[in-house]
């Protein structure tokens, strides 16, 4: 996954699970599959899973008094 990638993702508030299928392979991840691998990552928080690859990518999400997020920025 490219960092356009991502960010293209992250404004759009998608969550693109193909797409995080494909980055998680590209690091070595096992091939679960992806039906597999959407059922696991439905069952962590998904604001966890953000926030590493937010800081990985360089990436600043700026949230409102409710936590609700507003804006991603690079």
């Amino acid at each position: 996954m490219e960092k356009e990638q991502y960010i293209l993702m992250r404004k759009q508030k998608q969550f693109d699970y193909q797409l995080l299928y494909n980055y998680y392979i590209s690091k070595g991840g096992v091939n679960i599959g992806l039906n597999t691998f959407i059922i696991i990552i439905n069952t962590v928080n998904k604001i966890d899973i953000l926030n590493g690859l937010d800081s990985e990518f360089g990436l600043v999400a700026l949230q409102d008094k409710d936590g609700k997020e507003i804006l991603v920025i690079n």
